[in-house]
């Protein structure tokens, strides 16, 4: 039997709640019992159920709305300050924060623990919504902050508990041909220590090749703390750097640098402010692409819409004022595409002072560092930068535009090196273009540097004055970008109309000083789909200072096939260059009522080496951990590999392993909860010890987390099985859903006269406690056996004159409950 079906009293008895509307509170509603239960028992007393006193005095948590902007879940409490009248709503001062009043009017506001929303305004109205459980309020916008859409008070800002973690990714390959064996292990780990505010992160590696380890690399090692009042973090110890527009680099010291994600999200990417005038109340609504934005409504006289959060980075707007007479104006406002912009007076930064480091060398280069980008105007985004070291000083300077021919960004750097006595002095020039033409659905990006012969970057000149502590990879890296005169990058994408498909077009070329030769890159494609076929052809030529030019030609064709509920893709590709010849086949599919296994079978075909291949993979996402596995032969080799990622997390309510974490988490636990899944996390399961991990949550913006309870065992009730979190970044929170051990027992009640009891009639001991509510066809859940082991009281019609007493049957429940069904008594109710 599901046990939901037995809330059904509960539900009766909050019916008044669900009709609260305070701008008829003194009005009483009257409920016609025969309506409800026939008319033999129209004498029945349903006084309880008029508006009159009728929202039961506590506590629940509700979803909260102002004026039709979302605020999120807030516990709110309805009491009760004149027992003549009906339960009204507490604003306490978490309401109060949420609702974002004024602060010249929340200083006027009586100073006590609980005020009615009257006493904020007596045009300030609320209603409930039993549909999806939420609190809808009406205030005057006059007396609110105007704040944008999204925003959340810092003081919500979550920073988390004191936990522990280590995540791990770990992989084994080997490989056996006919001459040698050679097995290669790989281990990286990510270790995390969260204590008041202040975020911990370690990230290093272990490699070996034949039982030959090398020594452990670590690559971060880094203290954090957000600056919650500049927008900023504050880091010390070895990371990147956080530059804007300049080079990051790995340091060893300190920075101070912004999170844009601390904003509210419908300003923490570029969209222009649209000004106008209204000729009165007006209706004020946004297109971009044919498809509506925004919508808002503005008083008479010059408006500006800050808040806009744009559904593409390419499109044009269409504003469009609807006046209360019903005359429409309309104006254009340019968006082409340029991401590099910032809002209008929005600005971001970073500021950052160490010793570089070349891989695991810390050298004796000190470094200093600052970029700034600021927005100057609605459409002119300014933005510069410094980089100082012993050894080198460069400088930059630029912009970003958006207009109607396109979106364009610029800046000039100045390189100036001291390679111990020789002076390189240089400039590198960068200029990007993106332009849409909506109608065409054709989209264009152009990216050009061009640099002098004397430029050399910080990284490339450290690299020259420290040429003998390079290792090869640095080395490698060092030629590739050491020498540059010029580099140009293409993209040209052409959507077709309905059943065309898309024609794409990608593009580099490289030029070196004293090298006469440039280097070409490119790829052509063609996508397109046949009903369930999908095809697509591509036309590739890669070439660096390295390697020669290899031109090749690839085509896959795929398309599903559908076996016991189950979805499988085959998959056919072909591919033809320089070096190779080759056909493959292959079919992949997932598996599990969570889709938690993925595999994949593939065969191909070498013909210019002659040789055939087949290989086989899957992986398995247990709530504990991620495993892979892979096996391959070919004609004189085999193959296999093993993988396993994961972590651990140590906290308050014990250690728990998860099979993917996040550098931001949550920890999930219900008491006795075993077994329940966390809802829209791939796998994850509460252990035996009511412990989960929610592996990845969104920082500074509202996480609604939830349990579903339909895996738990009978004798467990999560009394709410959501909540909501607004984590920092890199914190570790803690979501606590209380849970409640009942004793599965459910009674059939039956009467003298066989009379049915009334759903939602309340079940009492001699001292009047409430024990249970009666439900639907006579049957009652029993949440404590202790309840049984005294008589029950039932009354219920008018003036509540029926009455039947249960008497005491604690001697039929049996010692052992079960958890995975009800145990049933029939009773009589005397």
């Amino acid at each position: 039997m599901n046990k939901s079906i037995l809330s059904v009293g509960f539900i009766v008895t909050t019916i008044p709640l669900f009709c609260l509307n305070p701008a008829s509170a003194e009005e009483l509603l009257t409920f016609d019992s025969s309506a409800l239960f026939g008319s033999s028992n129209k004498n029945i007393d349903l006084s309880a159920f008029n508006v009159e006193n009728s929202v039961p005095v506590g506590s629940y948590v509700l979803g909260v709305g102002i004026n039709d902007q979302y605020l999120g879940q807030v516990n709110i409490r309805f009491w009760q300050p004149d027992l003549k009248k009906p339960a009204i709503l507490c604003v306490n001062q978490a309401l109060l924060e949420k609702i974002g009043l004024k602060d010249d009017i929340r200083s006027h506001l009586p100073l006590q623990p609980c005020i009615s929303v009257q006493d904020i305004s007596p045009d300030a109205k609320y209603s409930y919504d039993d549909s999806n459980q939420s609190l809808s309020f009406s205030i005057p916008l006059a007396l609110l902050n105007d704040r944008p859409v999204g925003y959340i008070s810092p003081r919500l800002f979550d920073q988390g508990i004191t936990a522990g973690y280590l995540t791990y990714n770990y992989n084994h390959y080997s490989s056996n041909n006919l001459s040698k064996t050679t097995d290669n292990n790989y281990l990286g780990l990510t270790a995390g220590l969260n204590i008041a505010g202040f975020n911990f992160r370690h990230v290093g590696s272990f490699e070996s090749t034949n039982n030959r380890l090398t020594d452990y690399i670590p690559s971060l090692n880094v203290l954090s703390r957000d600056i919650t009042s500049l927008n900023s973090r504050l880091s010390l110890g070895d990371f990147t750097t956080n530059a804007y527009y300049m080079s990051s680099y790995l340091i060893r010291g300190l920075e101070l640098s912004n999170d844009s994600s601390m904003r509210p999200w419908s300003v923490q990417s570029y969209a222009p402010v649209i000004s106008g005038v209204a000729n009165s109340n007006a209706l004020v609504s946004i297109f971009q692409n044919g498809q509506k934005i925004y919508e808002r409504t503005v008083p008479i006289g010059p408006f500006d819409i800050k808040d806009l959060t744009t559904l593409a980075t390419n499109g044009d707007l269409t504003v469009q004022v609807t006046e209360q007479s019903g005359e429409k104006r309309s104006f254009i406002v340019p968006l082409q595409g340029v991401t590099n912009l910032v809002r209008a007076s929005q600005f971001n930064y970073n500021f950052a002072l160490g010793r570089y480091k070349l891989e695991q060398k810390v050298l004796d280069e000190s470094l200093a560092q600052a970029t700034l980008e600021y927005g100057v105007s609605n459409n002119f985004t300014l933005h510069g930068g410094t980089t100082l070291s012993h050894h080198y000083q460069g400088y930059l300077l630029g912009g970003g535009i958006n207009s109607l021919l396109g979106g364009m960004t610029f800046d000039v750097e100045q390189g100036n090196a001291n390679l111990d006595g020789t002076q390189k002095n240089g400039q590198k020039y960068k200029l990007s273009y993106r332009y849409s033409f909506m109608p065409l659905n054709l989209s264009l990006n152009v990216n050009m540097q061009q640099l002098t012969q004397g430029y050399l970057s910080f990284a490339n000149a450290v690299s020259l004055v420290n040429r003998d502590q390079l290792t090869q990879d640095e080395v490698d890296n060092f030629y590739l970008t050491y020498r540059l005169k010029s580099q140009t990058n293409l993209t040209l994408r052409q959507q077709f109309k309905a059943g065309w498909g898309a024609l794409y077009l990608t593009g580099t070329r490289s030029e070196y000083w004293n090298d006469q030769h440039g280097y070409n890159q490119y790829t052509l494609g063609y996508s397109n789909h046949y009903k369930q076929l999908n095809y697509s052809l591509n036309v590739a030529q890669t070439q660096t200072v390295s390697s020669q030019a290899n031109r090749s030609v690839y085509v896959s064709i795929s398309f599903p096939l559908s076996w016991k509920d189950k979805k499988l893709y085959l998959n056919n590709t072909f591919q033809h260059s320089n070096t190779t010849d080759m056909f493959a086949a292959g079919l992949s599919g997932t598996a599990g009522d969570q889709n938690q296994m993925t595999y994949a079978l593939n065969a191909s075909r070498d013909e210019t080496q002659r040789q055939s291949t087949v290989n086989a993979s899957m992986n398995y996402l247990l709530p504990e951990t991620n495993l892979g596995l892979t096996v391959a032969k070919a004609d004189s080799q085999r193959q296999y590999g093993v993988s396993l990622q994961g972590g651990i997390v140590a906290h308050p309510y014990g250690v728990t392993l998860t099979n993917s974490l996040s550098d931001t988490f949550t920890i999930i636990h219900a008491q006795d909860a075993v077994g329940a899944q966390v809802v829209n996390a791939w796998g994850v399961k509460l252990d035996r010890f009511g412990n989960a991990i929610y592996p990845v949550v969104d920082p500074y913006h509202i996480n609604t987390l939830s349990i579903n309870s339909k895996d738990l065992p009978l004798d467990v009730v999560i009394k709410n099985n959501q909540s909501q979190v607004i984590p920092r970044r890199y914190s570790s929170t803690l979501l606590n859903f209380e849970t409640e051990k009942t004793s599965n027992i459910l009674l059939n009640v039956h009467t003298a006269t066989q009379e049915k009891i009334p759903m939602g009639v309340e079940v009492k001991t001699k001292d009047h406690s409430t024990v249970a509510v009666m439900g639907q066809s006579n049957q009652l859940f029993i949440s404590s056996d202790q309840s049984l082991k005294q008589p029950l009281t039932l009354r219920w019609g008018v003036l509540n004159q029926q009455v039947c007493v249960i008497p005491a049957i604690s001697t039929q429940i049996n010692k052992t409950l079960s958890k995975k069904q009800f145990q049933i008594i029939d009773v009589v109710c005397q």
